[in-house]
């Protein structure tokens, strides 16, 4: 039996091309914003570190929760809130970081009530969670933690 090879230069490559192709391009992480100065700033910024969790955890640690209400100005998207459950749930929970303060200052901004109406099943959970964790691990009066789970409808 016999196999015929045909070569065309036309579709070689050559040595460096190959070498190239094969290797994977790694990125360095962005580096992180300062703090946002709208809304806008925020979901620009969350959009281009999201797939960057080290560097959108630092991000929003530096957002002063008592600027929500000025930040989000007249409401806040609901798939924002949602976005900022997530993180918390799924990183602040594990690393034990104080969260009283977000989730209190989230009901602040205007029309809060609105989201909380359209809430999903599973974003009521991770604030149950979130609140259960809150409960156990910060020094919260009962009276204020109970206030701040009415206005999520818990």
């Amino acid at each position: 039996m016999f196999f015929y090879i045909k070569f065309c230069r036309d579709q070689t490559k050559t040595a460096s091309e190959v070498v190239t192709a094969d290797v994977p391009v790694i990125t360095p992480p962005p580096s992180v914003p300062p703090s946002p100065q709208s809304s806008y700033h925020l979901l620009a910024d969350w959009k281009r570190l999201e797939k960057y969790p080290t560097q959108l955890v630092q991000y929003f640690k530096q957002i002063n929760p008592e600027t929500y209400p000025s930040l989000f100005k007249q409401s806040m998207d609901s798939d924002v809130l949602s976005k900022i459950l997530i993180l918390l749930h799924n990183h602040y929970i594990p690393s034990n970081e104080a969260m009283f303060a977000v989730i209190s200052n989230l009901t602040k901004v205007k029309r809060f009530d609105m989201n909380v109406m359209f809430m999903s099943s599973e974003e009521k959970k991770l604030v149950k969670n979130i609140l259960e964790h809150i409960s156990k691990n910060e020094n919260i009066n009962e009276a204020v933690l109970r206030d701040v789970s009415k206005k999520y409808g818990i």
